[in-house]
């Protein structure tokens, strides 16, 4: 039987989880409280431009350091959805994927701060699943230079990330009195941007979220998709949200996340939106007039047509006949040593062999160590990848040449390539993958250039995507 007194504890206690869940938990970096977790939702499938693998981080870990960070992951093994391996409190099934990217929670009545660390050594360690965990996972798998920071909460996250990150502009959304405020700039989010919320009375730490689509019916008016961790209304789990814009502005959440308070992109923004066209106008019709001195000069031809001058070149042209046939006989050897310079690049394709990258590509350092096959014939390549220790293997097929051999596109990116490593020996390489292969999807590219020494450096691309994933050193074996 159970005392009145706990009867009354116990309504007490349902009434505030009650009022909770009605409420969005804390999203906040590696401190924060569980959240009320009741979700039948479906994944949601939502389109993108790219293609995001599950992390790497997700594999197995096989080892901890002192503080809890994993420093070793096992290759052999596939990612698991939503890092089941690691975190067995997390539901596998994810509730929301955009482009590959998982919106992910706990299991029922788990906790949503299990940490994680994204790489070793751990430059932050992120809550699963706080809004900020995904946000962090997603900037980071986009662009493997922005590391995740620490001490960064959900309205913290636009701030921080564009002081540290050159490549990541802020928008202010919530104050007309900046030279950011998105009104001036008349700029609104688009796909891949990211959104800081403000603190509400229920959540001090703020919200951030990733935009997954964008509509726009006239400008500055239409609406914004977009994914997010860790809000739930009404017992049920809102892994994506659509946000009114009206007059360049974000509406409030109707989700209980607050106020977009700014927003940070990778495209330029302007502080200085004032149009300066009236000031030179009047500046350039003076300028004009001036010239009118210019018809005083017409009497000047006069002199002009005395005929005198006229019989002075006469004797010149009698003179010049006899040195130009000496000249002539003695340039035409100097051409000759310039073609046989130009053929100096030697190799104008790449060699066949067999080349390894002992990190298989991984930049942050923990991936598998990858073997690559070549077959040379002419500009064609082909040949086999290979994981040295699960043993998986794909297909590949490319073409090498010197630069301009490569469409316009595939230049693009090899002049990246020539920008961290150099030209090297003038040839390049450039192949995909046909097959799946250790979390790289098929049609993953890879742009190399031949060192003098043999190597083949440069950097790998998901499909469809315009920042590497990771940077390659394959030396040669054979």
């Amino acid at each position: 039987m159970v005392k009145r007194g706990h009867l009354r504890l116990m309504s007490i206690v349902f009434a505030l989880a009650f009022f909770a869940s009605l409420l969005l938990s804390a999203c906040t970096s590696n401190n924060g409280t569980s959240s009320p977790i009741i979700s039948s939702f479906s994944p949601t499938a939502v389109q993108s431009q790219d293609n995001y693998p599950l992390p790497d981080w997700w594999r197995p870990c096989l080892k901890r350091d002192n503080r809890g960070n994993c420093t070793t992951w096992d290759v052999t093994k596939n990612p698991a959805h939503c890092d089941n391996y690691n975190n067995p409190q997390a539901n596998p099934k994810p509730l929301a994927v955009w482009g590959g990217l998982e919106v992910c929670e706990p299991l029922v009545g788990k906790s949503n701060l299990v940490p994680v660390n994204f790489s070793y050594p751990a430059t932050s360690s992120e809550n699963e699943f706080q809004c900020t965990e995904l946000v962090k996972r997603y900037l980071f798998l986009r662009d493997r230079s922005l590391l995740p920071l620490g001490l960064t909460d959900g309205y913290q996250v636009v701030d921080n990330y564009t002081a540290q990150y050159s490549t990541l502009h802020k928008v202010v959304n919530d104050d007309p009195s900046s030279n950011l405020y998105s009104g001036k700039l008349q700029m609104v989010p688009d796909i891949g941007d990211v959104l800081s919320y403000g603190p509400t009375s229920s959540n001090s730490s703020g919200h951030t979220s990733i935009v997954v689509g964008a509509s726009m019916t006239s400008p500055g008016t239409g609406t914004i998709t977009v994914i997010q961790e860790n809000i739930y209304w009404n017992h049920v789990a809102e892994p994506t949200e659509t946000l009114n814009i009206n007059s360049w502005v974000i509406r409030p959440s109707s989700y209980g996340a607050g106020t977009v308070i700014d927003w940070m992109t990778t495209r330029q923004v302007s502080s200085s939106a004032a149009a300066q066209t009236p000031v030179v106008t009047p500046g350039t019709t003076p300028s004009v007039p001036v010239p009118v001195p210019t018809p005083t000069q017409p009497p000047t031809p006069t002199p002009t047509n005395t005929p005198t001058p006229t019989a002075t070149p006469t004797p010149i042209p009698t003179a010049t006949p006899s040195p130009t046939p000496t000249p002539t006989p003695t340039q035409q050897p100097t051409p000759t040593p310039a073609p046989t310079d130009t053929p100096t690049p030697v190799p104008v394709t790449l060699p066949s062999g067999t080349w390894n990258d002992p990190y298989g590509g991984a930049s942050y350092g923990t991936g598998e160590p990858v073997t690559i096959v070549l077959t040379v014939n002419g500009s064609n390549v082909s040949g086999t990848m290979t994981g040295d220790i699960s043993g998986g293997t794909t297909p590949i097929t490319g073409q090498t040449g010197p630069l301009s051999s490569f469409s316009q596109q595939d230049q693009g990116f090899l002049d990246y390539v020539v920008q961290n490593y150099g030209s090297g020996t003038g040839v390049f390489l450039v192949y995909q993958n046909t097959q799946d292969f250790i979390g790289a999807f098929a049609g993953s590219t890879y742009y190399m250039v031949l060192q003098s020494n043999g190597t083949l450096q440069g950097f790998w691309y998901f499909p469809n995507q315009q920042i590497d994933t990771g940077a390659l050193t394959f030396n040669r074996i054979s």
